[in-house]
């Protein structure tokens, strides 16, 4: 058996097996236990496996040249340039090859963050993900094939679809959610700025009967609700609305006992703050209900019913606003019913010519809704008296029914 041989076969027949030197198996190799190898495993001349306690290579690559500890690579030439990164996730052919210090990264795919040199905290998942030339990115997660990729070099930014923010350029913090590499995404955002933009027609529900949205504006000392009213068809403001920069909008109002009108409202390139009257006085016709909180807010339910008298007028009812420097318009919503010879007129009274001016008439025949307008803006100084009042007035010009009423549901002046 040869000089040793009683060392050697002591070797073979020990428990564990341990060969000093290379083994090469011609045939299968069948093992139940452990295969323990201070090195590395080669199939057919190719490393397959290696580690070094720290480091776990599967692959044709090579462990960190430097420091590098607790990375898990996976893959031929993936992290062949690593030296003192560490905790790295690494899989796919030369993924992170470039890779040298960068820490935390986790990389699947083929050629996956292949530019990635010092960055850290990266997710990137999809064939060539994140592998912009000559870019180091840090926080930024790109999931899709060349997600993240060509010109984009942020940091802690958000690709996430096929070539998504291909082309996203060299901005921090941004959001690029698209199926293309196109710069319009479907949805962009800014995370610095707190900036979200859709590309696309938006739509909330899904057509439930009976069921309302709301839309939330949550702000530091005060919230905004926006509701649509499913059954009511229309939108619901749970607070004041500001209408700025208007010229041509539209007003809607559904009241329970009347139906849907809408009136346009043209105006001038003004802000919207509305004054709302402090007197209400009856001078002709008859208070069914309601007293000037009743016309100081819009669609509340509440409102001032008058009813004709016989004689001239039928009714006039005034309203008074005061301290009162300027306005551009007025704002009204009544309901007029009357018959085709009966009108109700909309005054304002000029205190410069002691007339009262009318802005707009209503007939009363075939009325079933309010009505709401706004007149064209006006040279508010013969208007405003020397108390800084304001005073307008419903007018019935023609001799009374006691059967025709009229509703008052909002006046204001918009300043």
């Amino acid at each position: 058996m040869g000089y040793d041989e009683g060392s050697t076969w002591g070797a073979l027949m020990a428990d564990p097996l341990t060969l000093p030197g290379d083994v090469n198996v011609g045939g299968n190799l069948d093992v139940t236990g452990w295969i323990n190898t201070s090195e590395e495993y080669r199939i057919g001349g190719t490393q397959v496996v290696e580690s070094d306690g720290s480091n776990f290579i599967y692959g044709n690559t090579s462990l960190p040249s430097g420091t590098g500890i607790l990375n898990t690579i996976v893959g031929n030439g993936a992290g062949t340039s690593l030296t003192d990164g560490l905790r790295n996730n690494l899989w796919g052919y030369l993924t992170g090859n470039r890779l040298t210090t960068g820490s935390k990264n986790c990389l699947f795919g083929v050629t996956t963050g292949t530019w990635l040199t010092t960055g850290e905290e990266n997710v990137a998942v999809g064939n060539q993900a994140l592998s912009s030339v000559d870019s180091d990115h840090t926080g930024t997660v790109a999931i899709g094939y060349q997600a993240g990729t060509g010109t984009a070099k942020g940091d802690y930014c958000v690709f996430l679809g096929y070539q998504a923010g291909k082309f996203a350029g060299t901005d921090d913090n941004r959001l690029y959610i698209a199926n293309t590499d196109t710069t319009d995404p479907l949805i962009y955002g800014e995370f610095d700025n707190n900036i979200l933009k859709f590309n696309a027609d938006v739509t909330i529900g899904v057509g439930t009967a009976g069921k309302d949205y709301s839309l939330t504006f949550n702000g530091e000392t005060n919230d905004g609700v926006m509701t649509w009213m499913e059954d009511e068809d229309y939108f619901k403001f749970a607070d004041d609305v500001n209408i700025d920069t208007l010229t041509a909008s539209k007003f809607v109002k559904t009241d329970a006992s009347k139906t849907l009108v809408s009136a346009d409202i043209m105006a001038g390139d003004i802000t919207r703050t509305f004054a709302t009257p402090t007197t209400q006085t009856v001078t002709t016709g008859t208070l069914s209900s309601g007293s000037v909180t009743d016309v100081q807010t819009w669609q509340d339910g509440n409102e001032v019913h008058i009813s004709e008298v016989t004689g001239v007028p039928g009714f006039d009812v005034r309203y008074t606003f005061t301290n009162v420097t300027d306005f551009s318009e007025i704002m009204c919503s009544f309901y007029y019913e009357g018959s085709s010879t009966h009108d109700c007129q909309f005054q304002i009274y000029d205190d410069t010519n002691a007339v009262w001016k009318e802005f707009f008439t209503q007939a009363g025949a075939g009325l079933s809704h309010n009505t709401r307008f706004s007149p064209f803006p006006l040279d508010t100084s013969d208007f405003i008296n020397g108390s800084d009042q304001v005073i307008i007035r419903f007018y019935h010009p023609q001799s009374g029914n006691a059967s025709h009423d009229l509703y008052i549901d909002y006046v204001a002046l918009i300043c």
